[in-house]
């Protein structure tokens, strides 16, 4: 034994990821890479879908969704929670498709961010389909960035020219939903409308928090173009106020028509989203339950909790129920997360953590301001650490010596 460290091909590392996802068609969709930390692959990595090799450059993680094996046939699931909620999904059908009422109220607010500019064309589409739908007295908001040099604005949807629409600037999601609040002025409607991008969560956060509506907001993000996420307000906004966030005009006013002819005729909760519809009821006296499809109608019912109880989102009763269901059925919710506990102590102080009256409040940590705490674990020197305390030490030993040889001297 020499001391001396080797170096050795060691035995492959594998981590193993579920995905459950709902077919769309004949084809699963696969998870998008939103940000790549830590990982790489190359030319020489191999990857395979179903046993067979995938085609990718260097720039892909996956592809968009996979064929399935076979004719996927969607099946309706029961799904009932320890607390007498069932949540019932069957296949969506023709007939489940509500057209929406005449004389409908919608506030329609329009991101007038640079990036907006690059949808201009679906733009002016989705305000000709919502002159269509709700006339064009429906009042537009122009949102304005604090670079624009004026103020947002109120203005009919008639008046408006889409072709004299100047994009100016950025903001976020917050900032277009407290421009709204501040110009509504007590005008009361059935929904609103959000036409924006992806490109607001790039920002950071807002300076502003956005307000929980009295009607359903609906984040429409013209082209599929999707944020990374939202704030945290602006996410409790949208849930919780009964909207969403669709890719395109059609399928918002097709989920808000739903919505609109559940609550105008005292029908249970209920949603169409991913060829299903949703309905959220109490116990209806049948014991059947598909715990397989668990984890998807927690998420549903999550989102009814949420409306049900927009007013009360502060209480910690409200908050520790939908934190129990997340916990129960392994899902990431906006009131629960997913740790890595390493040791016993770590296990105990968020133990502790859970029990505090501020457990649903998010810390939050400024640059230097970071403290040392029982979760954090120790890490082990990168190797361009280890370089600098070798040199270090070789020239701490160097001078050393030097000083020892260096002959006296006498003036």
């Amino acid at each position: 034994d020499t001391g001396r460290s080797t170096i050795e091909e060691g035995p492959p590392l594998y981590m193993w990821l579920t995905y459950h996802v709902l077919a769309a068609g004949d084809s699963w969709p696969l998870p998008h890479l939103a940000e790549k930390r830590n990982v790489y692959w190359d030319e020489t990595s191999l990857r395979l879908v179903n046993g067979a090799p995938m085609e990718a450059d260097e720039e892909t993680w996956l592809p968009e969704s996979v064929d399935a094996t076979s004719p996927v046939q969607p099946v309706g699931h029961r799904v009932q929670f320890p607390s007498g909620e069932v949540v019932v999904v069957h296949p969506a059908a023709g007939s489940d498709m509500s057209r929406l009422a005449a004389g409908l109220r919608l506030a329609v607010v329009l991101d007038r961010s640079r990036s907006m500019a690059a949808h201009e064309l679906e733009v002016q589409a989705a305000l000709a389909r919502l002159a269509e739908i709700a006339g064009p007295a429906t009042d537009v908001y122009l949102t304005a960035s604090e670079y624009r040099g004026e103020g947002p604005s109120l203005v009919s949807l008639g008046a408006l020219d889409p072709d004299a629409v100047m994009y100016y600037g950025g903001q976020n999601a917050a900032e277009l939903l407290a421009q709204f609040s501040a110009l509504q002025d007590g005008r009361d409607y059935d929904a609103i409308l959000v036409l924006t991008d992806g490109s607001g969560y790039e920002l950071g956060d807002a300076e502003v928090e956005a307000p929980i509506p009295d009607a359903p907001v609906w984040m429409v993000h013209l082209g599929g173009d999707f944020p990374l996420g939202y704030d945290d307000a602006t996410l409790e906004a949208v849930q919780a106020s009964g909207g969403g966030t669709v890719g395109g005009i059609e399928e918002a006013l097709t989920r808000l028509a739903v919505s609109i002819e559940g609550r105008n005729n005292g029908l249970p909760a209920h949603d169409v989203v991913d060829g299903y519809t949703w309905l959220t009821v109490l116990e209806d006296g049948n014991d059947a339950s598909d715990e397989g499809f668990a984890p998807f109608a927690a998420r549903r019912l999550i989102l009814t909790e949420m409306q049900r109880n927009r007013g009360q989102m502060g209480r910690l009763d409200t908050l520790d129920h939908l934190h129990e269901i997340a916990i129960a059925n392994s899902i990431v919710t906006p009131y629960s997360s997913m740790l890595v506990l390493v040791n016993q102590q770590q296990e105990d102080l968020l133990d502790e953590l859970e029990e505090g009256d501020d457990r649903f409040e998010r810390e939050y940590e400024q640059v230097g301001e970071t403290v040392e705490n029982a979760l954090t674990v120790t890490g082990v020197p990168e190797p361009e650490e280890w370089l600098l305390l070798a040199l270090a030490a070789a020239m701490l030993v160097w001078y050393v010596r030097a000083g020892r040889r260096q002959p006296l001297k006498i003036f």
